[in-house]
């Protein structure tokens, strides 16, 4: 690679080369700072775009090159804002070390729809990005109309919270439990019955907890029926997500009470395709002491999640860390916002780009949004959370200041290296509790 110490080093080592050698556009495709009206306010602004590409008269792709030093994120708004005004469906960010390709879609939606590090000038290095902006593609992966996004159901998701609430009461009701202590058996019965259908999906054979079974060993013994049960729980949860699995945590509730939650959970699947209802409904469940001092600490209302992810334009190509993630709130919000966007990817720009809904998807609940708590409550609060929007894995109980969990094992997120580039995060959203004291461990 070049030696690269200025923006116009940039310019001319990376941009120029990228754009006329491997993805094949002739000088008079490409403009070179080309002149941009802005709007600011009451003011109009002239600014100057990098590079712009144009094929038959018609802006095509914005180009920005940043000095190597300065992140590629960084320059997002103000080439957003170059987009827009030059109605181009595509833009390019790099600082010679590594790129963002963003496409834009109607309401002015934003997607990121491609980034990477930039080790070598060849074609090779550059197949997929040549698939969607190389000169013989452009035209027509610029065609290529994003997918509709429905509005969620708000009656279904009525209908979950009622389901969840209901749950909630059967356990006040046959237990006396308090509200936060209530939710917390609440949480360790929706994960029994998750982890006994994963289990039963890929394993036909597999026997899970029914209400039959424990009303038989009720008839023999309480103390019994408790033991079967607790037993099942520590079997299947582990087995099923080991990465939820903590140090022993028995199901504390009475047998009877256990009977019941069963039958009404019977026809009950985290798996099915209202994954994102349900997650909707428990979230908007979450009952209001749990919000506040039921867990010893204060969690960040919706309303300020929202905005911080606005601030932070949380997009697909971010790494996001709460290292105090009390219930999920910023996990939720962000997974929520990655999915949409994967969504609105046109099916053509899913197929140049050799993938699928699915698999990013599943990228971004695997690689791309962690959360730490060390209250138990909470984090197990936020791992259900996230298991009924699909995904519970990203979530470890622990101290954020120390390098592993309760559990002995390594963060999967670590500290940021230069020489490493899937070290660190993009993104740090996080409320944490300021001025709590931490243990000798930190």
């Amino acid at each position: 690679m070049p030696n690269l110490r200025s923006e116009r080093d940039v310019e001319t080592k990376i941009v120029a080369p990228l754009f006329s050698r491997i993805l094949g556009y002739d000088d008079e495709q490409m403009n070179w700072a080309v002149p941009v009206q802005m709007h600011l306010g009451r003011e109009k602004k002239t600014k100057e775009a990098d590079l712009v590409i144009c094929h038959s008269g018609e802006n095509l792709i914005v180009v920005e090159a940043k000095k190597p030093t300065e992140p590629v994120i960084g320059a997002t708004g103000q080439t957003d804002s170059y987009a827009f005004a030059l109605q181009c469906p595509f833009s390019f960010i790099t600082n010679g070390r590594e790129y963002l390709l963003r496409g834009y879609y109607h309401a002015n939606r934003r997607v990121d729809l491609l980034s990477g590090t930039i080790d070598k000038l060849n074609s090779e290095s550059f197949e997929r990005l040549a698939r969607i902006i190389g000169a013989s593609e452009v035209v027509a992966s610029s065609a290529e109309r994003p997918e509709t996004l429905n509005a969620p159901d708000r009656e279904k998701i009525r209908d979950y919270r009622r389901f969840f609430k209901g749950l909630h009461n059967t356990i006040r009701d046959g237990d006396k439990l308090d509200p936060a202590a209530a939710f917390d058996e609440l949480g360790k019965m929706l994960l029994l019955s998750a982890a006994d259908e994963a289990l039963r999906a890929s394993n036909s054979e597999h026997e899970p907890l029914t209400k039959g079974m424990v009303e038989k060993a009720i008839g023999t013994s309480t103390k019994k029926a408790s033991r079967i049960i607790n037993v099942h729980f520590d079997e299947v949860v582990p087995t099923a997500f080991p990465l939820l699995a903590e140090k022993k945590s028995d199901i504390e509730l009475s047998p009877g009470t256990v009977a019941d939650l069963l039958e009404k959970l019977q026809p009950f699947s985290v798996r099915s395709e209202d994954v994102d209802l349900k997650g909707r409904a428990f979230e908007e469940f979450l009952p209001s002491q749990l919000r506040g001092k039921g867990l010893g600490q204060y969690f960040t209302p919706r309303p300020l999640v929202e905005f911080m992810c606005d601030l932070a334009e949380v997009s697909l190509s971010d790494t996001l860390l709460d290292f105090a993630c009390g219930s999920g709130g910023f996990l939720i919000n962000a997974y929520e916002r990655m999915r949409e966007e994967v969504e609105l990817i046109p099916a053509g720009t899913l197929q140049r780009l050799g993938e699928t809904r699915e698999s990013l998807i599943e990228d971004v609940k695997s690689k791309q949004i962690f959360g730490i708590d060390a209250e138990p409550r909470a984090a197990r609060t936020a791992r259900m959370n996230m298991l009924l929007w699909g995904d519970g894995r990203c979530v470890m109980r622990g101290n954020a200041l120390a390098s592993q969990d309760l559990t002995g094992k390594p963060y999967p997120i670590s500290p940021y290296k230069k020489s490493d580039n899937n070290s660190g995060c993009s993104l740090i959203l996080a409320n944490p509790p300021f001025g709590a004291p931490t243990g000798a461990e930190a």
